[in-house]
């Protein structure tokens, strides 16, 4: 068994847990988050919820992964990614022994991810990157692709670059990662994804660990929901064999629910301990890396020592898989409509209503392709031959 795997995995997963605790930690002041938080996103009220236990969520996840397009491409058009980032964390201002709905801090952050890289003409190939703060409706950073040309906004300054083959570094990509390949040592971050929320992760004699440990940080009891509001309608077939228009929850939530009060324990007494799987001391000498927390405090207003000292409120964190309603062919080589998987969502909330935390991925598709698949509007930026030298500034990643 290959301890140093099973240290780096645990590894992971700690600096994931650090990452949705930052703002907790961080005493720093923010400026305008005053203002009760009303939420106003249609899935928080569920059509219905199916209680199951945690066999049964891996089950409905692998059924849902079942309908991914695994085709094998020998000579694929395009590279088609598609994916958004959204983070969301509110700590409340105290109001005598309890909180109010009010955000002392927030942070709102959302990174969308979509491109279509033609492999063969890169004069066709366009994308869009962008970290949006989504409170304050602002653009940090904005990465266009258009006309074989790259575009920059960085804060609000923009410029452009020519030096840019996007079909280049997309042919690159899927050898790399062996896209569309039926190769075992494939990349696909999909898969992959979908398989860890499901606990089958193949990494050789750390296989049957990682189910063990899973077992072990996850609760029995998992939920089956649906999104409310958000609908997918389709045409089919009644069950006489008339025509009839059917509408479902447009989305299926697969809920399982990690011990969160459990992990933190340990990461107070400085040690990640599961005997006789896994026991870790939480120090920089344990990481191999000299002390980074004077450096950290400086930079981001945390650090380790304050994540082990820090008296933690009791949490709760659910750990879903999303799936979408999607036409499919099916085995008989007909259409029909299922749940297909389409990214993850993790979410904390506090006992004493301190503070919550969402962290969503959604959708998730990173493929090759014989079609463009990606609906990406670029109209509203001022790409092409107009906005050269007026909207953007000619620079060079040369110089």
């Amino acid at each position: 068994m290959n301890k140093s795997k099973i240290f780096k995995i645990m590894l992971m997963l700690l600096c994931a847990v650090m990452a949705l605790c930052i703002v907790a930690c961080s005493e720093r002041e923010q400026t305008g988050t005053d203002g009760p938080i009303i939420d106003d996103d249609d899935d928080l009220t569920e059509v219905k919820t199916i209680v199951s236990d945690i066999s049964t969520a891996r089950t409905y996840i692998k059924d849902s992964m079942s309908y991914l397009d695994r085709g094998i491409y020998t000579d694929p058009d395009w590279l088609c990614i598609n994916t958004a980032v959204a983070f969301d964390f509110h700590a409340y201002q105290e109001l005598g022994d309890s909180y109010s709905n009010v955000a002392k801090k927030r942070a709102n952050y959302n990174l969308s991810v979509m491109m279509n890289v033609n492999l063969k003409d890169n004069s066709q190939s366009i994308a869009l990157i962008e970290l949006n703060n989504t409170y304050q409706g602002a653009t940090y950073i904005g990465v266009y692709y258009y006309g074989s040309t790259l575009y920059l906004n960085v804060g609000g300054n923009k410029y452009y670059a020519e030096q840019i083959n996007l079909t280049t570094v997309g042919n690159f990509i899927v050898e790399a990662m062996m896209l569309g390949t039926n190769d075992p040592d494939k990349t696909d971050i999909v898969e992959i994804i979908g398989n860890a929320l499901q606990a089958e992760i193949d990494i050789g004699d750390l296989s049957g660990i990682i189910k063990t440990a899973w077992n072990i940080l996850f609760e029995k009891e998992t939920t089956i929901s649906y999104s409310n509001n958000k609908k997918y309608t389709y045409e089919g077939l009644d069950e006489n064999g008339r025509p009839a228009t059917f509408t479902e929850p447009r989305y299926q939530y697969v809920d399982q629910y990690l011990k969160l009060d459990f992990i933190m324990n340990m990461v107070s007494k400085g040690a990640l301990s599961l005997p006789p799987l896994l026991n870790v001391e939480l120090s920089w000498d344990a990481f191999g890396l000299p002390n980074l927390d004077n450096i950290l405090y400086d930079i981001l207003g945390f650090n380790l020592q304050m994540i082990i000292d820090k008296d933690w409120p009791s949490m709760k964190c659910n750990l879903s898989a999303v799936t979408e309603m999607k036409p499919v062919t099916l085995d008989d080589g007909s259409t029909g409509h299922r749940y297909v998987f389409n990214g993850a969502k993790l979410g904390i909330i506090t006992d004493t209503g301190e503070y919550d935390v969402n962290l969503e991925i959604t959708p998730l598709a990173f493929k090759v392709s014989e079609n463009k698949e990606v609906a990406i509007a670029l109209s509203g930026y001022n790409l092409g031959e107009g906005g050269k030298g007026t909207t953007y500034t000619k620079g060079s990643l040369t110089n």
